[in-house]
């Protein structure tokens, strides 16, 4: 999957958003997964949730829908629950970065390491999340579960 940089100040509204799809993250994906076996998971930031954003997935990706997201969704994604406090933590092993462009290279080289079997690894631990949230109606889950 790709990386993204955002300038200093950028923001990311809907609009942005839709070009960062269109433009890098579809096409990766379907490089990727040319069999369109795949589902796009998002969180729920504004520009994920918007209106439009929801009509473009609806056209271009297999997608779950915000109506059918739950409230607490970092409790069941992969990114959230493992992936990020990971990279933070591999980025800032060797220190502060001394600058911006430092901290991309770090970013980008924890990035590239990742390997599958880390991932496979978070992926096991989904089903039972899962399970979780469904017995216990959606509530926030972030304390039944070890951190990275």
């Amino acid at each position: 999957m790709c990386i993204h940089f955002f300038e200093p100040r950028e923001a990311l509204d809907h609009a942005r958003y839709i070009s960062l799809l269109d433009e890098l993250i579809m096409p990766a994906y379907e490089e990727r997964y040319s069999d369109g076996n795949f589902v796009f998971q998002q969180d729920n930031a504004p520009p994920h949730k918007d209106k439009r954003t929801q009509c473009y997935l609806l056209e271009h990706a297999l997608f779950i829908p915000k109506e059918d997201w739950p409230g607490y969704s970092p409790d069941i994604n992969p990114c959230d629950y493992r992936l990020w406090a990971w990279m933070k933590q591999k980025v800032y092993e060797g220190g502060m970065p001394q600058s911006l462009n430092v901290l991309k290279a770090r970013i980008t080289e924890v990035w590239d390491a990742l390997d599958a079997e880390t991932i496979r690894k978070w992926l096991r631990e989904l089903r039972p999340r899962l399970q979780k949230v469904v017995d216990e109606d959606g509530k926030l889950m972030q304390q039944y579960f070890n951190k990275v």
